[in-house]
């Protein structure tokens, strides 16, 4: 379908740009390709290292992570990203599949053209594309959450189909907590629609939930699983400070034009969206509303939410597809309004695309040539990081132990350790300054280091006390330094 050769394409824009493609990309990528590698060689999530998010995606990414072990941490991550991207090819199949069995194989240009809109709108939809750049969580939960709602619309559902929709909602579930909106939307379809069936979709989500979690319920404890995958995200403070204004136009993909365009744009699609599926003949798809409530339980959640990054609107971008897809098939007897309408939307999605997820304004031709300077570190030598992306792309990653400690997320951790404190609007870095056991591992990591590879200066790290950065200055000078996206110091010990 040529729809996800354009997906694809634009995806996978940066990396062609110089030491990207194995390189540092984010932060978050490099946190859920290490712990991977952290599985893989037999310790436990929450148990014997910290993260933030359901346990399925540190199984998923496993095969990129097998690779890392053997051909090295840049190929491997490469791979984590190349598992990503075909998420996604299937994703914007799932979306044309779902349109097109919500609106039907009936007469009209209209109707026909659906799947392909809704296809389209996702495959360029920018939260979607920069969601799909690299290793994160939005492309795999929509896949499992799409997976099923495949299974739970079917009509008529059989019980196989709904104990295979509550499985793959507990799979999404299981990538990430914002999948929660796709449980509530499907209970409510199947009380509205199928009540017989909602046992054994209940029966499927306990299943998968068991598969998913239990391992981990079983090897953690309940307790501590609660507190770093739920209690963290329920408590953690306010993050970057961006408005509910700023959020909403991210979600629509006008977050890089002027407000007062971006609100004009999304104001006019609303209406057009309403004018369609309410007075046009013959009634849009019940199933539209099922997946207008998924986009609009999302887009409330994200308003709110006490943190907010512009990958987040990936998780958005596939019901907001599919209820422009459908919508538009509503339309029967208003092909030339929608064509027009839809094809003004999309070149301008497309361009805002182009502007806002690809642009090439250097955040990705200046990434470091970090394996350049990692050949200064001997290998297997104890290398201290504040992002463990730095140390993959420098393939100079090892699994934490008693001689060369080390978080795969220290921001997590500090998050973590934050649950049940009041945190108020200078969270970042005052929470962490006043982590008196956060320092203290800091410290105690850096200590063990032979060298230290951060994204800032050490001796001038915001989040570490003085303590931890006269520490430094005292014991380490600095061998390479370079800049890009993330920055990155390379730092030798002097002093023992």
């Amino acid at each position: 379908m040529p729809v996800v050769f354009v997906a694809v394409v634009l995806r996978v824009v940066p990396w062609f740009k110089p030491h990207v493609f194995t390189g540092v990309m984010e932060y978050d990528d490099g946190v859920y390709y290490a712990a991977s590698r952290a599985l893989l060689h037999g310790l436990v999530p929450y148990r014997d290292f910290t993260i933030v998010h359901p346990p399925l995606t540190t199984i998923l990414l496993l095969p990129a992570a097998a690779i890392g072990v053997l051909v090295g941490d840049p190929a491997g991550m490469a791979a984590a990203r190349v598992e990503v991207l075909l998420a996604e090819c299937v994703n914007v199949w799932l979306v044309y599949r779902l349109t097109r069995a919500a609106v039907g194989n009936g007469e009209g240009q209209a109707r026909r053209l659906a799947p392909y809109i809704g296809a389209v709108v996702y495959a360029v939809a920018p939260g979607a594309v920069t969601a799909g750049h690299t290793a994160l969580l939005e492309p795999m939960t929509t896949l499992f959450a799409l997976l099923a709602m495949v299974w739970l619309l079917r009509e008529p559902l059989t019980r196989a189909g709904a104990v295979a929709g509550g499985a793959c909602l507990a799979g999404a579930l299981g990538v990430k907590l914002f999948a929660g909106v796709y449980v509530v939307v499907a209970a409510g379809w199947l009380l509205a629609t199928a009540r017989q069936r909602l046992p054994a979709a209940a029966l499927g989500f306990a299943g998968g939930c068991a598969v998913v979690f239990g391992p981990v319920l079983a090897l953690a404890g309940p307790t501590v699983v609660w507190r770093d995958v739920v209690a963290t995200q329920l408590t953690r403070p306010a993050d970057g400070g961006v408005s509910a204004l700023a959020r909403v136009r991210s979600l629509f993909g006008v977050g890089v034009i002027p407000t007062a365009v971006g609100v004009g744009l999304v104001a006019i699609c609303l209406l057009v969206f309403i004018a369609v599926a309410v007075e046009a003949r013959p009634r849009p798809a019940a199933q539209l509303w099922a997946w207008v409530a998924v986009a609009v339980l999302s887009a409330a959640s994200f308003a709110g939410s006490p943190s907010y990054f512009d990958h987040y609107a990936g998780f958005f971008a596939a019901p907001f597809a599919i209820s422009v897809g459908i919508a538009s098939a509503a339309a029967a007897g208003f092909e030339r309004l929608v064509r027009g309408a839809v094809a003004t939307a999309v070149l301008a999605l497309v361009a805002v695309t182009s502007i806002g997820a690809v642009r090439d304004d250097g955040r990705w031709q200046r990434s470091p040539a970090l394996q350049a300077a990692a050949r200064k570190i001997p290998p297997g030598a104890c290398v201290y990081s504040d992002a463990v992306s730095l140390l993959i792309a420098a393939d100079r990653f090892r699994v934490g132990d008693r001689r060369c400690p080390g978080w795969i997320d220290g921001r997590g951790q500090n998050l973590v350790w934050s649950v049940g404190h009041r945190h108020g609007n200078d969270f970042y870095p005052r929470g962490f300054l006043l982590d008196r056991r956060w320092q203290a591992q800091t410290l105690r990591q850096i200590e063990a280091a032979a060298y230290l590879l951060t994204r800032t200066d050490p001796r001038q790290t915001p989040e570490w006390n003085q303590q931890v950065g006269a520490y430094v200055a005292s014991h380490f000078r600095k061998l390479w330094s370079d800049s890009g996206r993330i920055p990155a110091q390379l730092w030798v010990r002097t002093r023992t």
